[in-house]
C-alpha cells in the first residue's frame, strides 16, 4: 500500500485498525497541511495514541522550523486522540558530518555560549521505540536530547580527538551570514536576503536556549564531551 501524506483517503486506509501511530514529521513546504491530513485521517479512523516527532520546545521556541511543529502539536490536541509528543533537539550528525571541514578551516558560527542538547538519530529512535512500548504517558511532551555543549566544547573535542587544534571563532550574526552567503570569507549581509532569512533563526536559536532543552546540569563542564562523536 503506498501512502501519502497529500492524500488523506490513502492515510484512512492503512489507519484502519491502527491503535498507535508512529507520526514522522514531515519536510516539505507544505507540511502543516499535510501534518493536518494525518491528524484528520487518525481521528477519523480512531487511533488510539499518536506518537509524533516535534522540536525542541516546540511551544516557546523562535526557530522557523519550530512553528510548523507547534501548529501541529496543537492540532493533535484539538483532535482529541491521545498523544505522545517526543520534542527531539539537534542531530548530532548534523556536526559529524562536517568533521572534515571543521578540521581543515575550524569552526565558524553565531551561537555565543547557547548550549545545544544534541543526539544521535539512533538515540531518538530508541526514544520513539520506548514510546510505542509502554514507556511514555498519553497526553505529555517528552523534551529530548543529550548532554549539552557549546561550540567552543565541540571543537574542543574535536580537537582532543583528531589531535589537532580546532578553534572555534564567533562571529556577529551578520558576518556570519555572509560567510555563508559568499563560502569564504565574513562579510555583512543584509537580513532581508533569503540566506539571512534561513539562517538567523537556526543561529541565533542557540543562545537563546531553545536547543538545550534541560539535560545539562550546571555542575558538569561548559565543554562535555559527546560520547557518540568519532573523528575518523
Amino acid at each position: 500500500m503506498q501512502i501519502q501524506y497529500d492524500d488523506v483517503d490513502s492515510l484512512r486506509l492503512a489507519f484502519a485498525g491502527v491503535d498507535e501511530l508512529m507520526f514522522v514529521s514531515g519536510n516539505e513546504a507544505r507540511k502543516r497541511e499535510q501534518h493536518r491530513n494525518v491528524v484528520t485521517a487518525a481521528k477519523d479512523t480512531g487511533v488510539g495514541l499518536i506518537v509524533y516527532t516535534s522540536i525542541a520546545n516546540a511551544d516557546r521556541s523562535t526557530l522557523m522550523l519550530a512553528a510548523d511543529h507547534r501548529a501541529t502539536e496543537q492540532e493533535i490536541v484539538a483532535s482529541g486522540v491521545p498523544f505522545v509528543f517526543l520534542r527531539n533537539s539537534w542531530y548530532l550528525e548534523n556536526y559529524t558530518s562536517q568533521l572534515p571541514t571543521y578540521q581543515e578551516r575550524g569552526i565558524v558560527g553565531a551561537a555565543g555560549d547557547g548550549e545545544i542538547s544534541a543526539a544521535t538519530r539512533a538515540d531518538f529512535a530508541d526514544a520513539a521505540a520506548a514510546a510505542l512500548t509502554g514507556g511514555a504517558q498519553a497526553g505529555q511532551a517528552y523534551e529530548l536530547g543529550g548532554a549539552a555543549f557549546t561550540m567552543a566544547g565541540l571543537a574542543d573535542e574535536v580537537s582532543r580527538q583528531s589531535g589537532k587544534q580546532i578553534t572555534y571563532t564567533d562571529l556577529p550574526v551578520d558576518k556570519y551570514v555572509g560567510v555563508l552567503v559568499d563560502g569564504e570569507h565574513p562579510r555583512p549581509a543584509p537580513r532581508s536576503s533569503p540566506t539571512a532569512t534561513a539562517v538567523l533563526p537556526a543561529e541565533t536559536f542557540m543562545w537563546k536556549g531553545t536547543t538545550s532543552n534541560g539535560s545539562s546540569d550546571a555542575s558538569r563542564p561548559r565543554s562535555p564531551r559527546p560520547a557518540e562523536m568519532r573523528c575518523e
